[in-house]
């Protein structure tokens, strides 16, 4: 794949990347609730509560900004990630669209099945309308902006 005219250090490819990923999925996350009935400070209190447990949802405000927080964290860590792979692994960077969705289904299962059963949240049924959902966010708004943003850092940058 040639050098694209448009290029980023690798700092700015984490961080823009990060912002890019965190405020996909914050809004997907946050029209999803709401058409569900879910306040914006419940649905970032239940992030906090990964780290929290129940306490989160006595924080208020306070424990929202709190989950907002550790969101964006996990955001720019996951592309921070693949961004450290595809310097690895050339093909990451060479083909971001295909291996992107591929990344983001690995992210999907490794938070649902690793993370959130060992965090204070704990173990989650898994419901199959929600796993849909959650599986195209994460190849569309999650794993294809990471493989994006790593793809725009040339070889030797």
């Amino acid at each position: 794949m040639p050098t694209p005219r448009f290029t980023l250090r690798p700092g700015q490819a984490i961080l823009y990347g990060g912002l890019t990923v965190g405020v996909i999925d914050c809004a997907f996350a946050t029209i999803r609730s709401a058409m569900h009935g879910t306040s914006f400070v419940k649905l970032w209190q239940g992030v906090a509560s990964g780290a929290l447990g129940a306490r989160a949802a006595e924080g208020g405000v306070a424990t929202a900004a709190l989950g907002l927080v550790f969101h964006f964290f996990i955001a720019t860590s996951i592309v921070a990630f693949y961004y450290f792979l595809s310097r690895r692994i050339p093909l990451l960077r060479r083909h971001p669209f295909i291996c992107g969705p591929i990344y983001g289904l690995g992210v999907y299962i490794f938070m649902n099945f690793v993370v959130i059963p060992l965090s204070a949240i704990g173990p989650q049924p898994h419901v199959l309308s929600r796993m849909w959902w959650g599986i195209g966010i994460h190849l569309v708004g999650i794993g294809l902006p990471a493989a994006w943003f790593a793809s725009l850092v040339p070889q030797d940058g």
